[in-house]
């Protein structure tokens, strides 16, 4: 779960439900219940001034037992608030585009007179899922212990210094483990606390956005269709009502010897009617497992679309998408004959979802990302699928324009599009297009670790393809994986920082040893979090050998001639590590003279041809072994031209499995071989590739003595 703070979360619930529907949100926080003293009709006034009035006695006691007992007096009385559960189920209904309830149905859709806190949470996070809710949810679930209220509300507890102790009954549960007995200042003390926090705010959030309206104000609202509403709204007051142009209305106002009397026009408070509590039991059996096809359903179908009742026709649409959910699920599940029957089929269902109600959003996400874990099950997703794909994705947005899985998935498709672009200029747009999705998503829901991984990912591709900003690309992508880190400190996101650092030590030369540095503590952090590790030790053996690079340094070239080994030790099976400790010990030659130079280019040598022995298409591998007979010819004290041959057989063999992969290594064999034409040749192809070098580095580079006074070169460089 990613670490979140429950009163930030309960902050950003109240301003979603406001941002999605203003005039539903409003009725809300009137919390219609009948027309009357609004003092009569709901407990909230009532439970805050109790709360206010029992913190004031435990500030005011310096007695741990006596701040217990009232403490926990206030803690049962918080997770019994009826009008609590009330608030939020209709806040997350709103944020996930349902229509609020005057009398939320939210604990007795089964018709039970009481269910318990306990329940109720069950029940808030059904909806918290649907909107990205859910973290808050469980936050609040992690604060109410039903066997502690149940204790003290039944007297079957004692106090003993700082222990609450259960006398009879259950234990009670705390991270997976059931005590008898908890410390009043380690555990019970810190969690009424933490709820009285979270009720505080609560009724701050309710008064804060009420006294938000001076003055009147139209908005948009729908009652039995959409019209213009206006918010009713009071310098002194607040918030006191609203009145439609249709001549509905509620307000608050001073009559019947009260000043909150609450009067209502043309409101009907009651859920739904008799015939239409037949409709939603029926409609609700399908929840449980039934598929929702034949003639029964087909005749459940057509009288609740002539009802014209929008709830209903939504809840049936809303039990035809969960059974298009479970079946694509569980056609993951099956074995690949069976598969993408089953994914088809649950497609089939979420057409049907649509058809019954075109303005519910989530069928179009879900139908958009079940299209796509098809497509790449069958291995036959491409650029224009994910286009389509995009445009069933806007689709959704048009009746739920803050669902946080759009902006978030659009900015995935949008990501892959612009990697399989080969066009640098229409790359960077989708790039771009991708970013302004992925914050739009965070605008809704800022928790997620993997959006912020992939805006990272983004700017990182930035920062290599363009032509200028790729400082600002750079800093802006370890901006974004160091605050994925920050919601979930997990290995892949450290790892990836580590890599952006070591690019970005590449690009800024000034500083390329501070971003290296860094990643190196990055690594070994790691290291000493999650124990010895094939990835880690590779990665570190990265970092010293591009230091070593850089440095010219024989001692980084050692170190990670070290860490590569331990990887090897860790798994043996990677070919990348083989690889790179040929390269590795290739490097180490140059830094050495005579005999133990000789000797590391040899044992350089037998590596990398183990390596292909093992996977013959490793370009790598046929890369740096071109390299190595390159430098073998240069080292020989008589010419021999059989080691520029094999070098230029590797390299060639390497050009043909990635093309432009080394063409300039294949230009440099050719001109120490004296073949000034496939010289020439070679490196016009270097530069037709995209590699970026200048004439001077060619003629100053001794490889290409050979070449530097032909003429053919001056008309590559445009001389």
């Amino acid at each position: 779960m990613p670490n979140v703070n429950i009163i930030n979360e309960l902050k950003r619930l109240f301003d979603l439900a406001k941002r999605v529907d203003e005039f539903q949100f409003i009725n809300i926080l009137i919390g219609y219940n009948g027309m009357g003293d609004q003092r009569f009709l709901s407990h909230l006034y009532e439970s805050e001034r109790l709360i206010k009035e029992i913190e004031s006695l435990i500030d005011n006691t310096s007695d741990k037992h006596t701040k217990t007992r009232l403490g926990l007096l206030l803690y049962g009385h918080v997770f019994e608030m009826d009008e609590l559960y009330n608030v939020l189920g209709n806040l997350l209904r709103v944020a996930t585009a349902q229509d609020l309830r005057y009398i939320p149905d939210l604990y007795n859709r089964f018709d039970q007179d009481d269910i318990t806190p306990t329940e109720k949470l069950k029940r808030l996070l059904e909806h918290g899922v649907q909107c990205r809710f859910e973290d808050f949810i469980i936050q609040l679930q992690s604060l109410y212990y039903n066997r502690i209220r149940n204790a003290f509300a039944h007297s079957s507890y004692s106090l003993i210094d700082d222990e609450f102790i259960i006398i009879k009954g259950k234990e009670v549960e705390i991270e997976g483990t059931f005590k008898k007995s908890v410390s009043l200042d380690d555990f019970l003390l810190p969690t009424i606390k933490d709820a009285l926090s979270f009720i505080n705010e609560f009724f701050s959030l309710l008064k804060e956005h009420k006294m938000s309206y001076k003055s009147n104000k139209i908005i948009q609202g729908s009652l039995s269709n959409i019209e213009p509403i206006m918010i009713l709204g009071n310098p002194e007051d607040g918030l006191i009502g609203f009145e439609s142009f249709s001549g509905s209305s509620i307000k608050i106002k001073n009559a019947y010897g009260t000043d909150r009397f609450i009067e209502a026009m043309n409101i009907r408070l009651t859920n739904t009617s008799d015939a239409n509590k037949v409709l939603l039991d029926e409609i609700e059996s399908y929840n449980e497992k039934k598929k929702p096809s034949g003639t029964n359903f087909e005749d459940l179908k057509n009288r609740v679309l002539a009802t014209g009742e929008k709830q209903l026709i939504r809840n049936l649409s809303v039990v035809v998408y969960n059974y298009a959910n479970d079946t694509f699920k569980a056609g993951e599940a099956k074995p690949l004959a069976q598969k993408e029957y089953i994914m088809k089929a649950a497609l089939s269902y979420y057409d049907i979802a649509i058809s019954l109600d075109s303005t519910y959003g989530r069928p179009y996400l879900n139908r958009a990302l079940s299209k796509l874990k098809l497509a790449n099950f069958n291995g036959t997703i491409n650029n224009q699928l994910r286009r389509q794909l995009l445009e069933d994705l806007k689709e959704a947005l048009k009746y739920e324009p803050t669902m946080f899985e759009v902006f978030s998935n659009s900015g995935m498709l949008q990501m892959e599009i612009a990697f399989e672009e080969e066009k640098i200029d229409k790359k960077e747009v989708e790039l771009h297009n991708a970013i302004e999705s992925f914050n739009k998503g965070i605008e809704f829901y800022p928790n997620d670790d993997i959006v912020y991984e992939r805006l990272a990912s983004t700017y990182w591709e930035l920062a290599n393809i363009s032509d200028s900003n790729n400082k600002e690309y750079f800093e802006n992508s370890i901006k974004h994986i160091e605050m994925a880190i920050q919601k979930n400190d997990k290995l892949s996101h450290n790892l990836l920082l580590a890599s952006i650092l070591g690019e970005y030590g590449d690009f800024d030369e000034e500083n390329f040893q501070i971003h290296y540095d860094k990643a190196i503590e990055i690594l070994k952090k790691l290291e000493d979090k999650y124990g010895v590790n094939s990835e880690i030790k590779y990665r570190l053996g990265n970092k010293y050998m591009s230091l070593s690079m850089h440095l010219e340094s024989l001692e980084y070239c050692e170190k990670a001639f070290i860490e590569y080994n331990e990887a090897k030790k860790i798994n043996e099976s990677d070919i990348n590590t083989l690889n790179n400790i040929g390269f590795c010990l290739l490097h180490k030659s140059r830094l050495l003279k005579d005999e133990e130079a000789q000797t590391a280019l040899n044992d350089s040598i037998s590596i990398l041809e183990e390596v292909l022995g093992k996977d013959n298409s490793h370009s790598n591998a046929y890369i740096n072994l071109g390299v190595a007979y390159i430098e073998k010819y240069k080292a020989s004290p008589k010419i021999n031209e059989h080691f520029l041959e094999k070098s230029i057989g590797f390299l060639e063999k390497a050009e043909t499995l990635d093309n432009g992969c080394c063409s300039i290594q294949v230009s440099r064999a050719y001109s120490l071989k004296g073949d000034i034409e496939n010289s020439i040749l070679w490196l016009q192809k270097s530069l037709d590739s995209g590699e970026v070098f200048e004439k001077d580095d060619i003629i100053n580079n001794e490889d290409f003595n050979n070449i530097k006074d032909d003429k053919s070169l001056n008309k590559i460089f445009n001389d």
